[in-house]
């Protein structure tokens, strides 16, 4: 009788602890399943914003240049390929030049020429072999 009453104790305390582990495991799930739920818009949210300053032009810089070396801005006056290359060495193409350029060709729009951090960043492609030479 002894045995019986241990092996049903037993058997209780078994049963109670593994739907303790149990109601602790859904319970985390549920938390963080919570906790994930409330982050993620507005983690999406940021990256988004952080998206559009990024990328707010249709082209990137990197882009602007590649488009004028292979010939896009031939009608507005910049060379292509080697032509390309020297104007840049020579500092005849410049970073406004080729903004111009891509604004003349309906690329890019003209609040792109008051965006220092753009024209910059043409500049500093051009200036450090971003014409590809």
């Amino acid at each position: 009788m002894f045995r019986e009453d241990k092996n049903t104790l037993s058997n209780t305390l078994s049963n109670h602890t593994s739907n303790s582990s149990m109601s602790k495991i859904s319970f985390v799930g549920s938390l963080l399943v919570i906790a994930l739920a409330a982050t993620t818009p507005v983690n999406a949210q940021s990256i988004e914003n952080k998206q559009s300053t990024d990328n707010s032009y249709s082209i990137s810089p990197r882009q602007l240049i590649t488009l004028a070396r292979q010939g896009r801005f031939e009608r507005q006056g910049i060379p292509s390929h080697d032509g390309f290359r020297q104007g840049v060495r020579s500092g005849k193409i410049t970073a406004d030049e080729l903004i111009e350029s891509a604004i003349a060709s309906n690329r890019l729009t003209e609040d792109v020429k008051s965006d220092r951090n753009y024209v910059n960043r043409v500049a500093k492609h051009l200036k450090f072999g971003g014409c590809g030479s």
